[in-house]
Formats: C-alpha cells, sequence, structure tokens
C-alpha cells in the first residue's frame, strides 16, 4: 500500500506540475482495488486522482466468462476440427488467454453463425412468402456497385438511405423468426452466444474509437455474465467502477476529466489513422514486449540485485529500442498505419478460415436441430432440461444477482460490506 500510494502521489505531482487540475491513473483488478481504498481513505491528499479499471484486463476477464458459458457446448471442437486452431490453442481461448487468437476466434465463429443464420432466415422467408431478406440483400449490393464504380456521393447517400429504410423491416422480420424458434434450446443458445460476442466487439469498438458512453454500456453488459459464473473480483470492483465513472457523477466530481473522456481521451493512439485506438494498459504491454530480453525473467529472479536492475532499467530499455526503431525507420513494433485486420493476405486467410468453420458447423447443424433440447452439436449430449434452462437464461439471473450486490452493499440502505 505505501508503494501504490507513492505512486499516486507521485502521479498527482506531475499533474501540478503540468497544470493539470487532476490525473488519472489505470490498473488492473487487483491494483485497482487497492489504489481505490486509497482514494476513499485518503481524500483530501487524492481528491484530484481519478483512477480507473484498465478496459485490456476487464475485456479478457470477460472473454474467460464466455468460455465458462460455453463449456463443452462444442465450440472448442469446431475449432479444431475445421483446422483453424489447434487443441492447445482453443484451450487456452476459452480461459481468455492468448487475447489476439480468442479475439480472432470468437470474431470468425460468430461471422460463421451469422452466414448460417442468414441463410436459415432467407430459407424461413420464402416459406412465409416474405420478400425483406431479398430486398435489403439487393439494396446492399446496390451500394456495394456504387462504391466500386465509383458513383458520385450523392448518388451513395440516396443507395445507403434506401438501405436504411430497409432496415428497420429486417430488424422486425428477423425478431419475428428468431421468435419462431424461441422453443428450439440450441437454436437459442448460438443465438445468445452471438449476443455474448457482439457485446465484447462493442467494448473494442469503443477502445477503437474513443466512445465514452459505448464503453460504459457495454461494460454494463458484460458484468451480469461475470457475476453469474463467479468473477468475484471484477463482480466487486467493476460495479465499483461503473458507479465512479457515471456521466453525471464523474462529470460533477472532475469536470475536466469528464470532457476529456467524452472527447475520447480515455484511450491512446500510437499511430496516425483510424480505428486504431487503444486502451492504457494495453498499451503499456506494447512497451513491456519492447524491453524484453531473451529468455525473460528465466535465470533473472534467483539472483535478486540481477532482477532489480532488469526492473529498474525496463523504461530506459523500451525507450532505446522505440529510439532505435524510429531511427531507421522500422515499423514492426506495431507502429505501421496499415492494420493487420485490414491486410489483403489476413482478409484472405479469415475467410478462408470461416468457411471451414461453415462447413464443420453445417456437419453439426446448431439452428437446424428439430429437438428442442439443448444438445451439444459435436457429440450429440444432451442436456438436462433444467441445466438448458439455466443457460438460456444466463442474462436475466446474471442481472438479478447483480442488482442484489449493489442493492446490499452499496446502495443507500446497504446491509453488507463491499468485501463480504
Amino acid at each position: 500500500m505505501d508503494t501504490l500510494m507513492t505512486v499516486l502521489l507521485r502521479c498527482k505531482d506531475i499533474a501540478r506540475k503540468l497544470s493539470q487540475p487532476s490525473t488519472v491513473v489505470t490498473f488492473d483488478e487487483a491494483l485497482y482495488c487497492r489504489a481505490k481504498e486509497l482514494v476513499w481513505l485518503c481524500p483530501n491528499k487524492l481528491s484530484n486522482v481519478v483512477v480507473r479499471l484498465g478496459n485490456f484486463h476487464i475485456a479478457m476477464n470477460y472473454l474467460g466468462a464466455i468460455g465458462d458459458h460455453l463449456a463443452d457446448c462444442g465450440l472448442t471442437d469446431v475449432w479444431i476440427e475445421s483446422g483453424v486452431f489447434n487443441e492447445c490453442t482453443a484451450e487456452k481461448m476459452m480461459k481468455g488467454k492468448s487475447w489476439n487468437r480468442a479475439v480472432r476466434g470468437h470474431k470468425l465463429m460468430y461471422e460463421a453463425l451469422q452466414r448460417l443464420l442468414l441463410e436459415k432466415f432467407s430459407v424461413w422467408q420464402e416459406e412465409c412468402e416474405e420478400s425483406t431478406y431479398d430486398k435489403i440483400t439487393a439494396d446492399a449490393r446496390q451500394v456495394a456497385k456504387a462504391f466500386e464504380q465509383g458513383k458520385e456521393s450523392a448518388y451513395i447517400n440516396d443507395a445507403f438511405n434506401q438501405l436504411m429504410k430497409q432496415m428497420g423491416n429486417f430488424t422486425v422480420e428477423f425478431e419475428r423468426f428468431v421468435q419462431s424458434h424461441s422453443d428450439n434450446s440450441t437454436f437459442m443458445f448460438w443465438k445468445q452466444y452471438i449476443d455474448l460476442v457482439e457485446t465484447l466487439l462493442l467494448f473494442i469498438r469503443a477502445e477503437r474509437e474513443g466512445i465514452w458512453e459505448l464503453h460504459l454500456a457495454a461494460f454494463q453488459k458484460m458484468l451480469p455474465l461475470m457475476v453469474l459464473y463467479d468473477h468475484v473480483n471484477y463482480t466487486r470492483w467493476g460495479t465499483v467502477y461503473l458507479i465512479d465513472m457515471n456521466m453525471m457523477q464523474l462529470k460533477d466530481t472532475s469536470p475536466e476529466v469528464y470532457r476529456e473522456f467524452q472527447a475520447g481521451n480515455f484511450v491512446v493512439k500510437e499511430t496516425e489513422g483510424r480505428f486504431n485506438q487503444v486502451s492504457t494498459d494495453m498499451a503499456l504491454e506494447h512497451i513491456n514486449r519492447m524491453c524484453k530480453s531473451a529468455g525473460g525473467l528465466v535465470d533473472i529472479i534467483q539472483t535478486k540485485t540481477a532482477l532489480d536492475r532488469w526492473m529498474l532499467t525496463c523504461c530506459d530499455r523500451a525507450q532505446l529500442v522505440e529510439d532505435a526503431c524510429e531511427l531507421v525507420n522500422y515499423t514492426s513494433l506495431g507502429k505501421s498505419q496499415t492494420q493487420k485486420e485490414m491486410s489483403d493476405s489476413r482478409m484472405s486467410r479469415d475467410e478462408a478460415d470461416v468457411c471451414k468453420i461453415m462447413d464443420k458447423l453445417r456437419d453439426f447443424n446448431p439452428f437446424g436441430r428439430d429437438r428442442d433440447d439443448l444438445i451439444c452439436i459435436s457429440t450429440n449430449d444432451v442436456l438436462p432440461s433444467d441445466a438448458a434452462a439455466e443457460l438460456l437464461s444466463a442474462n436475466q439471473r446474471g442481472s438479478q444477482l447483480l442488482t442484489q450486490f449493489v442493492e446490499k452493499r452499496l446502495g443507500e440502505n446497504a446491509s453488507m460490506s463491499l468485501h463480504d
């Protein structure tokens, strides 16, 4: 706690020398809880210190919660049998590890499931003698064709507006389609998975584009799943973080910080371009990567003096690597303005992997099961009806538990300590 207090006071002193009225410090959960307690204990000394929970670590924890929810449902079997990921990697991804691979794996699965779902929706529309899907497909192709042919902006705007008009009808019809399969547990379970991944993508989008309200809204949608699967620390301190960062409360306590967050300055940007902002804790991971040495801490931790030298010179070594890269215009450490996901080779690889997953999903048929039971798509094992009901109501049950947690520990009539 003494070390953490020293860090907070040092940050406050730096802000004072720069004539900044407040300072914002970001921690992972293990340190955030201690830092927040210090702010509560010393409100006068740390009155202008705003403590934030790292976005990167929030997202990793949510990935772990998704893995808990999807355990033994056949997801890892799809990844492995399609040849996209090996068994070891798939297991790490389900635990919320291997960040880049985990996000990519869920995005590929999300894309494959959405395509199969739209195919199913198209068939359902034909059976109902509806044409909404065909109309919106035609309008979308018209917009794409306009871009390809380099049409004038007025023409593109008209085509896009026509597409947006059809989107309203499409949303209504698609909701009807989903409701018509509400008795099919396997169908609804994989539709639920799509919704969970959408929440993750919204959280990442908020970070990449610097949208403060979307960041808070997406994290609020994440919390029920974390609560349900006993991610106790993020349940406790994620709730505190959301209350602390609530727009009106932050606006009253630190108006200048609120204005900066609204302007998108709760994330950092290393290069020019769009959709490439990252959270501060992820940016720190980039610095940690640059200051790594061959073999890491192996053998170094056996000698205290060597470990002290390695840690104390970490930032200096990272800066030296950064300066050397800039000197020779070397960009392989993340300084390229071209996003990896947007490169031709990456898009071709992603499309090929999506097709592989779709081929495997067609064999497993998650949206075409005749039985109403919840079935593991890879083994055809049937889950008991009571357990299936609990899985399908995960969001509602998590929301109820979260509401109870807040009322008992953080509400006006709180009857329990935050740590109970």
